[in-house]
């Protein structure tokens, strides 16, 4: 690479690319760190995803180059000099949980020759190479790692846990060793964090909560805009919205057959899934099957998720887990009710424990299905929801993110 040298302030963002949800938190942290004056890099895996277009003006995208095993071997060297035991321990780590160590070397060259003083890593994976980089080069920039999903929590129930725990078990080291050498280390719900505890094993208060920043006023305006669809036309049927990748987690096969049952009590109810992914085909299928091809509208992706929530009778969230889950900000901000799944970890935290939206049992069909009619013939209080949303406000963030970054700055030296 033939980068210019840093300079004062330049720090870089981290994501393994630019599609879904962590993406979209990325950019708005860009914005936080822009506004406060810094330079900012955006670092990724790969070059692709639905938000590539609205990285900000000034902004310099660098993707990562992957290594063969040699030099990457030789990186993570690098990274444990020092720490023999380390060293054997990854002897036994399944090369299928050290994947993403190979766009290391060249995270290691681009802290060497651009030398930003702190890398924000979003996700568990990213959060461990920028820590593994920092240990192996002579300036180090201070990391902040910020964890948004449940893979930990994922990873204990594979079968594979179950098969070679200590292989596990060593993974988990790894992972501790680095992420307690970070500058700062945060996860957007407690219980994100929690698994951070309980099952890398890092230090309890080690990780703060440090809740994403949805709502903003482009967020709004988004809401405000026309779209146009029959079913969206005042006075029509009572509309039902979700927002989500068409994958197993998301578990849209449950909202489907709870619409079945939903349609005895209200024939009229339609639904919107907006999203796109590798269970379509299986989602396709199942609406058929149970009747609801007139009444289940499967656009794929849409550039204007809310602007479609803002108009729903409710937005249904059916997931088996989340990190946080952004959709629910984002409905309750529009004012709009919301019944979601009591999956960990996001769900609850949102609602304040169902305070503000209806809580069901992580596939129970007829729970979701009761959930749903019983949201529907509700009177709606948009005022409380709105207020709800605000502690998620990119405003607030922005004081929270600037504090941090602020601290860990200020801190004498990596580690």
């Amino acid at each position: 690479m033939n980068i210019s040298s840093s300079v004062l302030g330049h720090v870089a963002v981290y994501c393994p690319d630019l599609g879904g949800g962590v993406a979209h938190i990325a950019l708005i942290q860009i914005g936080i760190l822009q506004s406060a004056g810094y330079s900012v890099d955006l670092i990724v895996h790969h070059d692709v995803g639905e938000y590539r277009a609205q990285v900000p003006e000034g902004v310099r995208i660098l993707a990562l180059a992957s290594s063969d095993t040699k030099r990457t071997d030789h990186s993570i060297a690098r990274a444990l000099q020092g720490h023999p035991l380390l060293r054997l321990r990854m002897r036994y780590v399944s090369p299928n949980r050290l994947t993403d160590l190979t766009f290391l070397p060249a995270l290691i060259e681009y802290l060497e020759t651009r030398q930003p003083v702190l890398v924000l890593a979003n996700v568990w994976n990213t959060v461990l190479n920028a820590g593994c980089a920092a240990a192996a080069v002579q300036r180090p920039p201070r990391v902040i790692g910020v964890f948004h999903g449940t893979f930990f929590a994922e990873a204990v129930q594979r079968r594979s846990a179950r098969r070679h725990p200590l292989r596990w078990r060593h993974f988990f080291a790894f992972c501790r060793h680095f992420y307690s050498r970070a500058g700062a280390l945060a996860s957007v719900s407690d219980g994100v964090g929690r698994d951070l505890v309980r099952i890398v094993g890092v230090a309890d208060g080690r990780v703060e909560t440090l809740s994403n920043p949805v709502v903003s006023p482009t967020l709004m305006e988004r809401a405000a805009e026309r779209v146009t669809h029959a079913w969206l036309d005042v006075g029509t049927a009572p509309l039902i919205v979700a927002v989500g990748r068409l994958s197993p987690e998301k578990n849209h096969g449950l909202l489907l057959r709870a619409l079945a049952r939903v349609l005895s009590y209200h024939a009229d109810v339609r639904l919107v899934i907006l999203g796109e992914g590798g269970e379509r085909t299986h989602l396709e299928s199942l609406r058929d099957e149970l009747g609801l091809t007139d009444c289940v509208l499967m656009p794929g992706w849409v550039d204007n998720p809310q602007a479609w929530m803002a108009r729903a009778t409710l937005v249904a969230l059916s997931s088996n887990w989340e990190g946080l889950g952004n959709v629910l900000i984002e409905a309750l901000a529009c004012g709009v009710p919301v019944v979601a799944t009591d999956c960990p970890h996001g769900p609850r935290e949102i609602l304040d424990h169902g305070r503000y939206g209806r809580l069901v049992p992580v596939n129970d069909v007829a729970a979701f299905a009761s959930a749903i009619a019983q949201t529907i013939g509700a009177e709606r209080n948009s005022d409380v929801l709105i207020a709800r949303a605000q502690h998620y406000s990119v405003a607030a963030a922005t004081m929270r993110y600037r504090a941090l970054v602020e601290r860990v700055l200020s801190t004498d030296s990596f580690g």
